[in-house]
């Protein structure tokens, strides 16, 4: 996760983004992972934006 702050803001800070783009990237880092369980997603690989049919099967116990 570190990872992922460190280029929004890297990204931010040289102006390839804007100050929303940046602003909407970390709110949309913060909130994904609270919406739905997906392993790629806790291992730290990427930010899923939606739970792929295998965690949906998966961790369905756990989200009722």
């Amino acid at each position: 996760m570190e990872d992922k702050i460190f280029y929004i803001v890297t990204d931010l800070l040289r102006e390839d983004i804007s100050k929303q783009e940046a602003i909407d990237k970390l709110l949309f880092l913060f909130d994904v992972g609270s919406a739905f369980y997906c392993q790629a997603d806790i291992e730290g690989q990427r930010i899923c934006d939606k739970q792929c049919d295998h965690c949906q099967e998966y961790y369905k116990p756990l989200e009722q």
